[in-house]
């Protein structure tokens, strides 16, 4: 090992850090097409809201969004600077779209190994390659000399579209990691027009070195702009989202500071999904909402009071003459 680290060379600092993130021990580890499988059939548990079994089973995850976030940034970083040492295979010369987002590329690779399996002995790098590859009628993602294949394109990328938005509350927070991307599950209202604000549900993506949208603001007084797209794949009802592992155990969500009201899990319409990334994070302002007129609140408690009190005696029923 010490005599190949000796033989690298790095001219840019991104393709230097790819080439020693991979001599690293566990990272070096020839990684199969089983391995794959193994782990990211975990993974595509938690994608469909099934079942997941603690620690073991979110470091299972935690590999497998790793690996194959790896392999989509380093074929990014290859398309940009191809260099020497290219791949023989014309199937793994692609990179993926800029906003495709990691479940599709796991939910592909799993699919391929099933179909085939005499791929389970590749690399797992091979596998997810290939499988980013096949055939779907958009633009080509072809790297390197230049020239198109026939039939391996990769489709449209997802119209991102700016938003403003406030945090509500954290549904689900996946543990950070030192090396691999994570994903935290927000409730949050976006603005859809002056001081009217309508409840989504946010997947936020971030790298090791970078903050979650949680940990920029958790309070409903400061409004959040993104950059985000929307998945209707992804669409849940707040019960679905605080399910866990345990049949019938749904795990309270973390409220945001200020948050006017705290009775979300009442609302059994799906929420409609968005996805961003940290680095489609534009700024946060700090914006805090106006409290409600005095006399429009004593109208709301009045309104209650009557509601909930008689506003005279009650008198008795006479019994029913048979």
């Amino acid at each position: 090992m010490a005599k190949i680290r000796q033989g690298v060379k790095c001219n840019r600092m991104k393709p230097c850090f790819l080439a020693v993130i991979l001599l690293v021990p566990g990272f070096a580890a020839a990684k199969t097409g089983n391995d794959l499988a193994e782990d990211c059939s975990i993974a595509l548990k938690l994608f469909n809201n099934e079942n997941v079994m603690g620690q073991p089973d979110f470091i299972k995850i935690g590999n497998c969004i790793g690996f194959v976030t790896g392999v989509m940034q380093a074929s990014a970083l290859r398309k940009a600077d191809p260099g020497n040492g290219q791949s023989k295979d014309p199937a793994t010369q692609f990179c993926a779209r800029p906003d495709v987002s990691v479940e599709q590329v796991v939910r592909m690779s799993l699919n391929r190994l099933k179909r085939k399996p005499e791929e389970l002995n590749l690399d797992a790098a091979t596998v997810v390659l290939r499988a980013m590859g096949e055939g779907v009628p958009a633009e080509p993602c072809i790297g390197g000399s230049g020239k198109e294949a026939e039939g391996l394109h990769w489709p449209d990328s997802p119209k991102k579209a700016r938003m403003r938005l406030r945090l509500v509350a954290v549904a689900l927070a996946l543990p950070r990691t030192s090396f691999f991307s994570s994903l935290e599950v927000l409730v949050a209202e976006k603005e859809i027009g002056e001081e009217e604000f309508s409840p989504i549900k946010l997947v936020f993506t971030y790298l090791p070195y970078q903050p979650r949208l949680s940990e920029s603001g958790f309070d409903y007084s400061i409004v959040h702009e993104i950059s985000a797209w929307r998945n209707p794949d992804c669409d849940e009802t707040v019960a679905q989202l605080t399910t866990r592992k345990l049949p019938d155990r749904h795990e309270p969500m973390i409220y945001a500071r200020n948050v006017p009201r705290d009775d979300l899990d009442r609302r059994q319409m799906p929420l409609p999904c968005y996805e961003a990334k940290a680095d489609d994070y534009v700024k946060a302002s700090l914006e805090p909402l106006p409290p409600p007129p005095a006399a429009l609140e004593s109208v709301l408690k009045t309104r209650q009071k009557l509601t909930l009190e008689p506003s005279g005696p009650v008198l008795p029923v006479p019994p029913n003459p048979r």
